[in-house]
């Protein structure tokens, strides 16, 4: 029969033996809690995809790469001389007007950004800014963290007329994606006007599809920066991207201020585009 002193003894090593197998489950718990974490994390990582583009790194793609490319529906003469002399019609509409009031020449160091600008190829699914760029819009409009997959009809959430955005970038290229990247991912208030146009556009009587929209107000910018009718402005602030980007959010709100404050519908789209005036820019035009 064990001694008092041998009983203490004992229980001493069993609370240590206790202690001690309690500590090693305590830390394959916590090894197994980093694990899971790390797991977590990583699938995480899987379902939030694609890393938000801001404007300045979608623009240092653009400026560092070779995009040029006349975009379809630019590419032959004819079609940009009809274009300009429907602008210089709506701007000016005698002719001794625009005689009278002839556009300043762009500085020679914007000559090469406004070619850029004006020649930016077609959306290419291959080229990873190209697609993050359209995820981007999307995340920023729609919100969550999983990517949207490239083809489906979740994209007419936010505008597009079908299953593949890229049908609808057509007309103006690239450009009508990097002005939108401008709306929702340069500043805090042009991301609200983006959600504030984007919210209109769903509602039930006052509907419209949003990108087309936008993609309709990029041609406008376009048609001005190739007529020269924002020269002016692009010499002042030593930019062509700031200014364009500038007139396509103008724009885009007076089109937005009209389509709510009036009730237009989606029967109006056409008065409401066509009533949009382009004359040659100034500062104080852009400004709010």
């Amino acid at each position: 029969m064990p001694e008092d002193g041998d009983t203490g003894k004992e229980k001493e090593a069993f609370e240590n033996a206790k202690d001690e197998w309690e500590n090693v489950q305590t830390l394959e718990v916590n090894v197994a809690r980093k694990i899971k974490d790390a797991v977590i994390s990583e699938d995480t990582s899987r379902q939030s995809g694609t890393t938000l583009l801001t404007f300045d790194e979608l623009w240092r793609h653009v400026e560092g790469c070779n995009l040029h490319g006349v975009p379809e529906g630019w590419h032959t003469e004819s079609n940009v001389r009809n274009a300009a002399v429907g602008v210089r019609k709506i701007c000016f509409p005698c002719a001794w007007m625009r005689k009278l009031w002839p556009t300043p020449p762009l500085r020679d160091d914007l000559v090469k950004e406004k070619d850029l600008i004006s020649n930016l190829r077609q959306f290419e699914n291959e080229n990873e800014f190209h697609v993050r760029a359209l995820k981007t819009i999307y995340k920023r409009l729609v919100g969550g963290l999983v990517d949207p997959p490239r083809f489906g009809s979740h994209w007419e959430d936010i505008g597009f007329q079908g299953t593949d955005p890229a049908t609808d970038l057509r007309g103006v290229g690239f450009l009508s994606l990097v002005n939108a990247v401008y709306l929702v991912a340069s500043e805090p208030k042009m991301l609200k006007l983006a959600q504030d146009v984007h919210r209109l556009s769903n509602d039930s009587k006052q509907n419209f599809p949003f990108m087309v929209l936008c993609i309709n107000v990029t041609r406008i910018a376009l048609i001005a920066l190739k007529e020269g009718l924002v020269n002016q402005l692009c010499n002042e602030k030593g930019s062509v991207i700031g200014v364009v980007n500038e007139l396509y959010a103008s724009v885009l709100f007076h089109i937005y201020w009209r389509w709510k404050t009036e009730g237009r519908t989606i029967a109006d789209s056409s008065p409401i585009l066509q009533g949009v005036r382009l004359k040659r820019i100034a500062k104080e035009d852009l400004e709010p």
